[in-house]
């Protein structure tokens, strides 16, 4: 059962490594995650802009549709996670909460400085497990040539 959208750029190198970081560790499959850049994705999140969810990180609790962003949103993911959700108390304390947020501001200004993009068109973002699908096949191409 779903707990969670989590609304990520799907053309970001960050918010990728993330997600392959996250979803093996997702055993209840609990987490949905969809790209802002895909119009499916982008229709559901309404009326959350595509400004705003390029912006940082966004979370909606399916349970209560109570949304989270940047650095609150992470906390609402390490929540599911076994064996991270006993950082969630200790990232939460006000000290931590205060550090969290403004490096998380910083990070997500400059991901794509930063870390890059994936360039390619949508059909790019139809993930296979925790590679967009697209990807697999343009590193297949370089092997056969």
């Amino acid at each position: 059962m779903k707990l969670l959208e989590v609304y990520v750029d799907g053309r970001c190198r960050l918010c990728q490594r993330m997600r392959a970081l996250v979803e093996p560790r997702d055993r209840a499959h609990a987490i949905e995650w969809l790209d802002y850049n895909e119009e499916h994705a982008a229709a559901r999140a309404a009326p959350t802009t595509r400004e705003q969810l390029d912006a940082r990180i966004h979370v909606r609790r399916l349970a209560d549709g109570v949304w989270a962003t940047g650095y609150d949103a992470w906390l609402e993911i390490l929540r599911l996670l076994p064996g991270w959700r006993m950082l969630a108390p200790v990232l939460s304390t006000r000290p931590m909460r205060v550090v969290g947020h403004a490096l998380y501001e910083f990070i997500a200004r400059n991901r794509r400085r930063f870390f890059g993009t994936v360039d390619c068109d949508d059909a790019c973002f139809v993930h296979d497990g925790d590679v967009p699908r697209k990807m697999r096949m343009k590193k297949a191409e370089k092997k056969s040539s």
